[in-house]
């Protein structure tokens, strides 16, 4: 009898974005509500950032905006979004 087929190979690993490594590092702590408008208190590794919509984190990932439940990034190397949803304690 012929042999059986050979398996499909195995789908390739896609590598995560920098946006992706990015906002997989951080976590949500709190924000204060200002005249100005929110600041965003957010933890990666040992560090807090304190952020505000518009500002550049690293030089490269702009903070879009800040919502109840979600902050958007875009890399403004490659144009990419991303949403970190706000996970509150």
């Amino acid at each position: 009898p012929p042999s059986p087929p050979e398996p499909p190979p195995p789908e390739p690993v896609r590598k995560p974005s920098p946006l992706e490594v990015f906002t997989s590092t951080l976590s949500f702590k709190g924000f204060i509500e200002e005249e100005t408008g929110k600041m965003v208190f957010l933890k990666r590794g040992e560090d807090i950032l304190i952020v505000r919509k518009e500002e550049m984190i690293d030089g490269r990932f702009l903070v879009v905006d800040i919502g109840e439940d979600r902050i958007t990034f875009r890399d403004e190397d490659t144009g990419e979004v991303r949403i970190l949803n706000i996970e509150r304690d």
